[in-house]
């Protein structure tokens, strides 16, 4: 039974998995540069797994909402 729970939660896991470098700056339409630069003064939000670099989808989604202005 254990194992199968941590089966269930490693599935969760991926369902969402991270992106990398090169899909992150495609999906938020800026440079690899620039999203190294963002990365290097820790204005995005990123996870280190070992010595790469990954983004959460919803993370990402949530740091653009929070600088995104709506011009009501």
């Amino acid at each position: 039974m254990k194992q199968l729970r941590n089966t269930q939660n490693a599935s969760s896991i991926f369902d969402n998995p991270l992106w990398t470098v090169k899909q992150a700056a495609v999906k938020l339409s800026v440079s690899e540069a620039t999203l190294r630069d963002w990365i290097y003064k820790r204005q995005i939000p990123f996870k280190r797994v070992g010595n790469l670099i990954r983004f959460d989808p919803f993370e990402i989604h949530c740091w653009v909402q929070e600088r995104t202005q709506h011009g009501y």
